[in-house]
């Protein structure tokens, strides 16, 4: 998919697909979505305080999340196992957008969701650009695409909203 998952419930539901799967599965779902991360960085992220932090490998740039909402327990579960490749955790979360009949879901769209949400919080895009350890440019160009229906949706609510 090309788009990031603006609807929080179709979240929830990814999240509880994956952790009737496995915990493991829930645990790699949780920390991409929560932190945005690439998935060569997962085995990376750790807990410090009340941030998730990491280094990206593509640029060497220190990325950080909050640390709420599950996401302590799931960098644990990460890290209770060896470490795998993107590649693996690239396979879990294919099978867990599978189970949950998402299948357009992929890491990236999982991170694009991050970024997502984040702006909804109200981050400006360097806020996002620089937790997320990449420019500027990347958050309103390739991050913050969201799909032609849903910014239908969106339009309809700020008019109402108004």
């Amino acid at each position: 998919m090309k788009f990031a998952i603006t609807n929080p419930k179709e979240v929830e539901r990814l999240l509880t697909v994956a952790k009737a799967l496995s915990d493991f599965h829930w645990a790699v779902v949780k920390v991409l979505v929560d932190t945005g991360c690439h998935p060569k960085n997962i085995y990376d992220v750790r807990i410090e305080g009340d941030l998730a932090i990491w280094r990206r490998v593509k640029n060497s740039k220190t990325c950080f999340a909050r640390a709420g909402g599950g996401l302590v327990v799931a960098v644990a579960i990460i890290h209770s196992k060896s470490r795998a490749t993107r590649e693996w955790y690239y396979h879990y979360v294919k099978e867990v957008a599978v189970a949950a009949d998402m299948p357009y879901v992929s890491p990236n769209t999982l991170r694009k969701t991050h970024c997502y949400r984040l702006l909804k919080a109200g981050y400006v895009a360097q806020e996002v650009a620089q937790m997320m350890g990449c420019s500027t440019r990347l958050i309103n160009t390739v991050y913050c695409q969201i799909a032609p229906e849903d910014m239908m949706k969106i339009a309809l609510l700020r008019e109402v909203e108004q």
